[in-house]
């Protein structure tokens, strides 16, 4: 297996939230082969693939990722951190991360606080409070003289290769998501004029509200958004597919069904999918789908949304696991959909 080379570039690149600009980087120097390149102030990147009088189609993944931020430094240079995004303190211990600084990049640990125990008794649920992360300083001088508060860190998880087309890497969610997007520009603008224009976006700030989804729309005011993230495959130990759901690795796009998702783009999505033999599931939410389309489908006057998925083992870690397959899939069915677009589509419900 060959990870695609700017795939492998984006998981390579730091960008929690708030702080994504190395990875917005690599996503606008790939997305400049097919077309210009814009930014706005909450540092999203976009790319229009002109086309026809057909709707505005807007293709969009987040690319921020979970991480830490530096909260206080002290007296023995070790530093307190709190969560960028949502994940169990106890994944973090032992973990190694890559700080963020003004002077560049710095390696560090996270370790557990040593426990107060009494006898027999063992050690609680960790929390982010017993954690700290050593840079290796010897004293408050020297860490302060390196590290900032409000710096930003990300676990360390270099992406590397499984069998079976399968890929490890910390930042999948939603790497993945943005990358899926650049594949679409690259599709449609590969088939010739679409029926309507496409963006292609790299939203920021997904993992701490979904921030920049809806102020991005105000600018670019797409008719239809297709969402691209990630959701739990339920093919590992302990899953409930009553909970989960049922998309394995391989099964390739979830699409989502819910009361905020768009019926008609569902639906189109649905007979696309059939249309080229593309593999597909079926995601519920009933209420919020825990992605950027929760703050971009009531965006503007509403726009027509839908969400589709790449299944994903072991979210928000740094050992998160996809297959090559279902991004390929994605791409190529959000390309057939909007073939299927044209001046007199509507999405009105």
């Amino acid at each position: 297996m060959a990870i695609p080379q700017v795939l492998e570039a984006l998981l390579q690149a730091r960008g929690p939230s708030g702080y994504e600009a190395e990875a917005s980087r690599v996503w606008r120097d790939a997305a400049a082969a097919y077309g210009e390149v814009t930014t706005d102030v909450l540092g999203s990147s976009y790319v229009r693939v002109p086309g026809g009088d057909g709707p505005t189609l807007a293709v969009l993944g987040h690319i921020d990722e979970i991480g830490l931020i530096v909260t206080h430094i002290d007296e023995n240079g070790f530093l307190a951190v709190r969560r960028i995004g949502g994940f169990n303190a106890e994944m973090l211990v032992g973990q190694r991360v890559t700080l963020m600084t003004r002077g560049g990049k710095i390696r560090g640990v996270v370790a557990r606080r040593k426990a107060k125990t009494h006898g027999d008794e063992k050690a609680g649920a960790v929390e982010i409070d017993d954690l700290d992360v050593d840079i290796g300083a010897r004293d408050a001088g020297e860490a302060r003289s390196l590290v900032r508060p409000g710096d930003a860190m990300v676990l360390d998880g270099e992406p590397f290769e499984l069998p079976n087309r399968r890929l490890v890497s910390r930042a999948l969610d939603n790497r993945v998501g943005s990358y899926v997007a650049l594949e679409v520009a690259r599709l449609v603008a590969d088939a010739g004029a679409p029926p309507g224009d496409v963006v292609a976006g790299a939203l920021t700030q997904e993992e701490i509200g979904g921030f920049a989804g809806r102020a991005g729309m105000t600018g670019l005011r797409p008719d239809v958004v297709i969402v691209f993230d990630v959701t739990s495959s339920n093919d590992v130990p302990g899953a409930d597919p009553r909970e989960d759901g049922v998309h394995p690795l391989g099964s390739g796009p979830a699409i989502l069904r819910g009361p905020t998702m768009n019926p008609r783009v569902v639906d189109l999505l649905v007979d696309a999918a059939e249309a080229e033999g593309i593999p597909y599931t079926l995601e519920v939410a009933a209420r919020e789908s825990m992605t950027d389309a929760d703050e971009i489908h009531n965006a503007n006057a509403g726009i027509a949304t839908a969400v589709v998925s790449i299944p994903l083992r072991y979210m928000h870690s740094p050992i998160e696991v996809v297959q090559l397959d279902d991004i390929e899939a994605c791409a190529r069915l959000a390309a057939a959909f909007a073939g299927k677009l044209g001046p007199d589509s509507s999405f009105d419900r």
